[in-house]
């Protein structure tokens, strides 16, 4: 008996999200703010593009059980 595999047949495209916190960034420094205020953007850019990268892997390789699924929302809530 094989394993199923649930797939994901919804739409997950966090571009949006993505380029969002670049445009502010970028609005941030044109506007001159401090140097220091940047880490914590990039920080939080830098996560939200591995975190984009783990659902879309998620969603690529599909759901064994509802464990997968329910650590799959977890992540998913976490960009809201």
């Amino acid at each position: 008996m094989a394993d199923k595999i649930m797939k994901y047949r919804g739409e997950f495209d966090a571009s949006q999200i993505l380029a969002s916190l670049k445009s502010i960034r970028s609005e941030m420094e044109k506007s001159g703010a401090a140097p220091s205020l940047f880490k914590g953007i990039d920080k939080d850019i830098d996560k939200a593009e591995s975190l984009v990268k783990e659902l879309t892997a998620a969603i690529n390789n599909g759901f064994k059980d509802t464990k997968d699924v329910d650590n799959f929302r977890k992540k998913f809530e976490t960009l809201n």
